[in-house]
């Protein structure tokens, strides 16, 4: 099974912004921006499941309550799919 590290979160949002940039001929600044533009390109169908990304993201950097840890853990599978589907449109 696939993992994806919450530490390579920048790399993801990167490569989208670099894409945009180059295929669309669009920018976009922060993870959020990046994912709604990607919502609007109709890259992604889920905004509310990848903006939720980027709250996990947040809030893994300060867990220290073991519920919270628990919780981001839970989704970090569903986040694997989001990225590799993306990942598969940009590269279409």
């Amino acid at each position: 099974a696939s993992f994806f590290p919450i530490s390579e979160f920048p790399i993801v949002t990167s490569a989208a912004a670099e894409y945009y940039a180059k295929q669309q001929g669009r920018e976009c600044n922060s993870p959020r921006a990046c994912f709604k533009l990607a919502f609007e390109l109709k890259l992604i169908d889920d905004e509310e499941q990848w903006l939720q990304t980027i709250n996990d993201r947040n809030e893994a950097a300060h867990i220290y309550r073991e519920q919270i840890a628990e919780g981001v853990y839970s989704r970090l599978g569903n986040y694997v799919t989001l990225f590799e589907l993306l990942l598969s449109k940009m590269r279409e």
